[in-house]
């Protein structure tokens, strides 16, 4: 059992914790105030008196169970605050409206409600009224206003604990708030770094972007200068191709035709000139190869060292060296 209480009472949050010590003090001085009024004035204490002592001791403890149980802590702290004006009017009847402590916890009443409702709806404060009517009911509507020394200072000495009190939770409740609040503004500029950091990676990113844009556009452009010089390169070696044909043709065919010669029995002489004129027309040939080699690699469309070229030109006159000798030999 005492175990359980002890786990309540730690996960209770500090405002039961505070509600219930708080009330309890306050219905002690309570009960002491409505007793010395009784007992002062030589009137044996009624059941109302016992009643009410008995509310007295249980309404701390319930509050405090009313807050262990959870729920929004405000909406708990108003529903109390409401039942303590029924409970302070019902006082100031027991004790027919003794001046000095009915107005201490009156004032002390008031200054609970005001500290969590402020003024909005105080209709609630008809219930002290009320209930000091129905208290006063019980003893004839019977009226002293004048209390005891005693009655005063003990009222005076709980007015002076209870605002004590009030000041030093409201000094909590505002250092609370203001380390919330410093969290929350460092949070706020943990927050702001962060999107100035995120503000600065999207800059960055979009920066880079528009460079992989530029070089994608720049990339497209290549691509199609590219294909664009390619088809003109094709269309150039097509007519090339074309021409060259027909300037190959001539010396080709003269060639075949002068071959055709060796077929038939001819004289030293004549195959000799046969042999001249093969010289030349291969000659011929040759010349008009390095011409269209020149004309392509002018245009850009054949890329051969020239050194290679020069190696080339070197074989292609000691192949026609050696076949002319061969020639004349046949």
């Amino acid at each position: 059992m005492i175990s359980t209480l002890k786990r309540i009472w730690s996960n209770t949050k500090d405002f039961g914790k505070m509600s219930f010590i708080f009330r309890s003090v306050s219905f002690f001085f309570a009960v002491v105030v409505i007793f010395l009024h009784f007992f002062e004035s030589g009137i044996p204490l009624p059941v109302s008196f016992y009643v009410t002592l008995g509310v007295l001791v249980v309404i701390p403890p319930a509050y405090f169970l009313d807050y262990a149980l959870g729920g929004s802590q405000i909406t708990t702290a108003i529903k109390h605050l409401i039942i303590d004006l029924f409970i302070v009017g019902w006082g100031i009847g027991l004790i027919n409206l003794s001046l000095v402590p009915s107005a201490i916890y009156i004032v002390a009443a008031a200054s609970n409600y005001i500290a969590i409702r402020g003024f909005r709806q105080p209709y609630y404060f008809l219930l002290v009224p009320l209930a000091c009517i129905a208290s006063l009911s019980l003893h004839n509507f019977e009226i002293r206003l004048a209390s005891s020394q005693l009655m005063d200072i003990v009222s005076v000495c709980y007015a002076a604990i209870h605002f004590l009190t009030l000041a030093y939770i409201m000094l909590l409740y505002n250092q609370r708030h203001i380390d919330n609040r410093r969290v929350i503004e460092e949070q706020n500029r943990e927050i702001s770094s962060q999107n100035e950091e995120i503000r600065a990676q999207t800059e960055e990113l979009i920066v880079l972007n528009e460079a992989l844009k530029e070089i994608n556009r720049q990339l497209e452009k290549n691509v199609t200068d590219k294909t664009q010089e390619s088809i003109i390169k094709t269309q150039l070696l097509a007519e090339y191709a074309f021409i060259n044909a027909h300037e190959l043709r001539a010396p080709v065919a003269t060639i075949i035709g002068l071959l055709q010669f060796f077929d038939y029995p001819v004289d030293h002489d004549f195959r000799q000139e046969v042999i001249k004129k093969l010289k030349i027309t291969s000659i011929n040939l040759d010349d008009t190869i390095k011409s269209i080699r020149i004309k392509l690699e002018s245009q850009g469309l054949l890329s051969y060292p020239a050194s290679e070229l020069g190696k080339d030109m070197k074989i292609t006159q000691t192949n026609a060296k050696d076949q002319s000798g061969r020639l004349e030999s046949f």
